[in-house]
């Protein structure tokens, strides 16, 4: 019996230990998004932390669409170079902008605005979950500012929420979000 306790003692530690720094945020729950952990697939967060946050997003098949909208940008080396915290949509959440806007965006002559569009989904740092929890809003390197709010035991930045928090990498943090932030949503 002495020993059964002392390995759940021992399990619960570990599994506290490995959960995202940001579930230890005071949470409100909000009917507003998913319970499910994550939809964007399985994140592999201990073969995350040696590859760059542009690494991190083609690795992950459920960010092929951002990927490919950073690499259009030409800021692939900013993602991969600077220190940085993404906010990367799934594919779904680029979806849901309409294939005419991303198919405007897509278009050479519309590289700016497709630039406007990477830099709103990234801000200065690598800011944890935690972190991000600490704050009302972060900026984005477009200088708009975005609310943060607790959420279902999740951030909530935007309009979107995160549903794969902390995937801490060499040059910063990604966080996963299920929609695309304003004004592309």
């Amino acid at each position: 019996m002495k020993k059964s306790i002392i390995a759940l003692g021992i399990f619960v530690s570990m599994l506290t230990a490995s959960l995202p720094a940001f579930s230890a945020c005071p949470i409100s729950p909000c009917e507003s998004c998913d319970t499910i952990y994550t939809t964007a697939g399985v994140v592999n967060y201990d073969k995350a932390q040696k590859r760059t946050n542009f690494g991190v997003i083609a690795k992950e098949r459920q960010l092929n669409e951002f990927e490919r909208l950073v690499k259009i940008s030409g800021l692939k080396h900013k993602v991969d170079k600077g220190n940085y915290t993404v906010f990367a949509p799934t594919n779904d959440a680029i979806k849901n902008m309409g294939q005419g806007t991303v198919d405007y965006l897509k278009r050479p002559e519309n590289r700016d605005e497709l630039v406007r569009f990477v830099m709103a989904h990234m801000t200065e740092g690598a800011n944890s979950g935690y972190c991000l929890c600490e704050q009302q809003a972060v900026t984005d390197l477009n200088c708009c500012q975005y609310e943060v709010q607790k959420c279902c035991n999740r951030l909530s930045v935007g309009n979107s929420c995160v549903i794969a928090p902390d995937i801490a990498t060499k040059n910063g943090r990604v966080h996963v979000i299920n929609r695309t932030l304003y004004p592309y949503s």
